[in-house]
């Protein structure tokens, strides 16, 4: 083998190999991109759930300190 043919065949490998790295490396972009957006969708939905706890946080301590609750205690069974 001559050094020409040599240097060609080691070049078609690595072009090889290059268009093969260049592919895994799209594949794991698109797949990064996409458990980005579920990351965000997700972020949102807990956001939202929080913001619903807190509400009903708020709801649960006005209901706790509102005359009405306080004067039945009296009637309400304990569990």
């Amino acid at each position: 083998m001559d050094l020409k043919s040599r240097h060609d065949n080691i070049k078609e490998k690595y072009e090889s190999l290059d268009k093969e790295s260049h592919n895994k490396i799209n594949a794991l972009n698109e797949k990064n991109k996409d458990l980005e957006e579920e990351y965000e969708e997700l972020k949102k939905e807990n956001d939202q759930l929080n913001e619903e706890i807190n509400e009903l946080s708020k709801f649960k301590r006005d209901v706790l300190n509102s005359r009405s609750w306080r004067i039945t205690k009296p009637f309400r069974r304990e569990k």
